[in-house]
C-alpha cells in the first residue's frame, strides 16, 4: 500500500434490586453513540461513504482480510465473545501501563464506583489472576455505560445470586465460582494474555514509552454525537483492540469510526492509527494523513455532528 505504514506480525511459528437506568447518571445514559451515529443509511454514514478515498479504502479492507482470512484461529467455542474484546482491551491496558496507575481514568472505574467497590478494586487489582481481573473489569465497563443487564445476567441470577459478596471474598478468585460459560470466557482471555504480551513486545515503536497515554478518552467534540470514548491513546496513536474469530473482521465501518475519533478533535494531536489484532497476533499501523485529509474535511463533519445532536437534543426522550 503506497505511502503507508504498515507493520504485521505472524507468529505462526513458534439486590442490584436496587439499580435501575434510571438511577445511573446521564453521562452514561446515551441514546444515541458515535457507532449508533456510523450505521448505514445514517447522515455521518453518508457523509463518510462521500468524503472517503473509496479505493484507497477499498485497498485498506484488502490489506486487511486477506491477511487475516489466512491464518487459521481456534474457535474457543461457547464464550461470550463482546466480554473477552472488553476484557483483551483492559489487558493490553495493564501491559501497557499498570491498572492501579491508570484504572481512574476508565469506564470500569465508573462502574466500580457506582458499585460501591473502590476499596475492593485497590485490593483485586494487585491479584496474580489477570484473566479473571480483565474479564471483571469489562463487567464494570458495562456498568459505567449503564448496561446492568449484562452485568446482572451473567452474575446477578441464580443460583450464583449477587456478585457483591463474590468480590468482596477471596472467592472471587477461585474459578468454580462462575457459571460454565464464565469459566470459559475466562479461560479464553487467558489463553490470548501471552499472545498480546508477544505482539506488544515486538512493536515498541508503538507501546513502549507512553509519555502520553489516555484510556477510554474522550474527545473535544465527543458530545455532538451523543457519546464517544476510544480505547487508548498512546502518544499520539490511537490504539483499536480487536478479538475476534472472523476470518475477514475489517469492515469500512471500522475505518470510519476511527477517522470520526480523529475529527471529533483531541489535544494530543492524532498522527497514526493502529489496529491490534489480539487472536492472530497482527498488527496495522498507518499515518491519518495518508489515509483522510483531515484539515480540509473536520469543519464539515463537525457542522453535520452538530446539526445532528440540536436535532436530538429538542426530543425529550434524548434526556431519558
Amino acid at each position: 500500500m503506497g505511502g503507508f505504514t504498515i507493520i504485521k506480525s505472524m507468529i505462526f511459528k513458534s439486590s442490584f434490586q436496587s439499580m435501575t437506568l434510571q438511577s445511573i447518571p446521564l453521562l452514561f445514559r446515551i441514546t444515541m453513540s458515535l457507532t449508533s451515529h456510523l450505521k448505514p443509511g445514517q447522515p455521518l454514514h453518508s457523509w463518510f461513504e462521500k468524503n472517503s478515498n473509496h479505493a484507497l479504502l477499498d485497498q485498506l479492507c484488502y490489506e486487511h482480510n486477506s491477511l487475516l482470512s489466512r491464518w487459521k484461529v481456534d474457535y474457543p467455542g461457547e464464550v461470550n465473545f463482546p466480554l473477552v474484546g472488553m476484557a483483551m482491551t483492559y489487558a493490553v491496558r495493564d501491559m501497557i501501563k499498570p491498572l492501579k496507575e491508570s484504572i481512574e481514568g476508565t469506564v470500569a472505574w465508573h462502574g466500580i464506583q457506582f458499585l460501591g467497590l473502590q476499596s475492593e478494586a485497590r485490593c483485586f487489582l494487585e491479584h496474580p489472576e489477570k484473566a479473571i481481573l480483565y474479564v471483571l473489569l469489562g463487567l464494570f465497563d458495562s456498568v459505567g455505560r449503564g448496561r446492568l443487564d449484562k452485568f446482572e445476567t451473567l452474575f446477578g441470577t441464580p443460583p450464583k445470586g449477587n456478585l457483591l459478596p463474590v468480590v468482596k471474598t477471596e472467592s472471587l478468585f477461585t474459578l468454580d465460582t462462575y457459571s460454565r460459560l464464565m469459566q470459559r470466557t475466562i479461560q479464553d482471555v487467558h489463553t490470548n494474555l501471552a499472545k498480546v504480551k508477544t505482539l506488544i513486545r515486538l512493536h515498541p515503536e508503538v507501546f513502549s514509552n507512553p509519555s502520553n497515554y489516555y484510556v477510554n478518552p474522550t474527545f473535544e467534540n465527543s458530545f455532538l454525537v451523543g457519546g464517544a470514548d476510544a480505547q487508548m491513546i498512546v502518544n499520539q496513536t490511537l490504539i483499536d483492540i480487536r478479538t475476534t474469530c472472523k476470518r475477514r473482521p475489517f469492515t469500512k465501518e471500522n475505518f470510519y469510526q476511527q477517522i470520526a475519533y480523529v475529527l471529533l478533535g483531541h489535544q494530543s494531536k492524532i498522527t497514526h492509527l493502529t489496529w491490534m489484532y489480539t487472536r492472530q497476533q497482527c498488527l496495522f499501523s498507518y499515518e491519518v494523513e495518508n489515509l483522510f485529509d483531515v484539515f480540509r474535511k473536520q469543519k464539515s463533519f463537525q457542522d453535520l455532528a452538530e446539526s445532528l445532536y440540536f436535532d436530538e437534543a429538542d426530543e425529550d426522550e434524548y434526556y431519558g
